[in-house]
């Protein structure tokens, strides 16, 4: 655990902003690195305002920012904002969403994921690092911008940009266009190792890039209870209600290329049939790959098999949602902080604790 990041995931449904800014503060104060938001119930940004007042040192950010929602050039104006308040600690990650969430929720059509992804990246990242008075111009098949920057805030902090990716044509696009790669839930260590990292690391360096300057985040669901029974279960129905609401085909993909496709089809089949809990009882055989779970200390322990495999997990809490506004829905947190605290005093009082804001990234290079 001694390099290893540990952050926090906010889902959104399940806190208030101030509740969010409640349980952050608390978070950083035991250790936490990172503090992130996803973006489905809630902005993917907005409520990062509240944990940058709240907090001091910990990383902030969105977890992932879909690309339906908004311009590059809007998404890189806020990332500036909230660079400037935050003092630097913003890292930003994006992604091509969901098409069904683009199409039912957003009503818009989904565009062609890889071409608009690389016009994203490039507007993006040209905003972000424009100097006031230098124009930015670029013209793509998906996204363009001519634009001059003025105001001098935030000019001199560099904000990472992560790309969120599954398929071999979107992570070779992250190892030469991004800053590093934020890698979603219900991905194994194992599959990090095995196939992710040795395709990140062949494309960069193809492109004249070394791998250890490419970042890599990675999403874990965590499942913690002190019943050890009450925490499979809980695992079970996590994973099951990921392809409860919508269909989910970067999930679904992911699930298929680790090799669980036959549980994967027998949960769709079961919740097309209106049988949740049958629908949980199919992933028995896929949770201790994809998921940490068990007591606080099992989860602990389990936080070691990503130790050399990313540079940093990004925990998003499995718990039972609570009525919004109950008090209960700040201490449904604590056993999950209870972990991070856990794997840290096994790894030493200073494992992971960074005195600056930020942190270097350390990449893929040679283990």
């Amino acid at each position: 655990m001694s390099g290893l990041r540990t952050s926090v995931l906010f889902g959104g449904a399940d806190l208030t902003v101030d509740e969010m800014a409640n349980v952050g503060s608390d978070a950083e104060a035991r250790g936490v690195d990172g503090l992130y938001c996803v973006e489905a119930y809630r902005s993917g940004l907005v409520p990062l305002a509240a944990l940058a007042f709240a907090t001091r040192r910990a990383t902030i950010g969105p977890y992932v920012l879909n690309a339906s929602f908004r311009t590059p050039f809007a998404a890189a104006l806020e990332a500036l904002d909230l660079s400037e308040i935050s003092s630097g600690r913003l890292e930003l990650a994006v992604g091509s969403g969901n098409p069904h969430i683009s199409r039912h929720w957003l009503g818009v059509a989904p565009a062609p994921p890889l071409a608009q992804m690389r016009d994203y990246l490039q507007v993006v990242r040209m905003v972000l690092r424009a100097r006031p008075g230098e124009r930015v111009s670029y013209r793509g098949p998906a996204h363009s911008i001519d634009w001059v920057r003025q105001a001098a805030a935030g000019t001199n902090v560099h904000i990472p940009v992560y790309l969120a990716a599954v398929s071999p044509k979107m992570l070779q696009l992250a190892a030469t266009a991004a800053d590093g790669l934020a890698l979603g839930a219900l991905t194994s260590p194992a599959y990090v190792r095995d196939v992710i990292r040795p395709l990140v690391r062949t494309a960069a360096e193809q492109a004249g890039r070394d791998p250890a300057e490419l970042g890599v985040k990675m999403c874990a669901m965590v499942a913690v209870h002190e019943d050890r029974a009450e925490a499979a279960d809980q695992a079970r129905r996590a994973v099951a209600g990921v392809f409860g609401a919508h269909p989910h085909p970067y999930y679904e993909r992911l699930l298929k290329e680790q090799g669980f496709g036959v549980q994967l089809n027998k949960c769709l089949a079961e919740l097309a049939a209106g049988k949740a809990e049958a629908a949980a009882g199919a992933f028995d055989a896929v949770i201790d790959s994809v998921m940490i779970w068990g007591t606080p200390a099992d989860c602990a322990a389990r936080l070691s098999a990503y130790e050399g495999m990313v540079d940093e997990v990004v925990l998003a809490n499995t718990a039972t949602p609570a009525v919004p506004g109950a008090d209960e829905a700040v201490t449904r947190y604590r056993p999950l902080l209870e972990v991070i605290e856990r794997a840290r005093r096994a790894a030493g009082p200073k494992a992971g604790l960074d005195s600056e804001p930020g942190h270097p990234m350390r990449g893929l290079g040679p283990r």
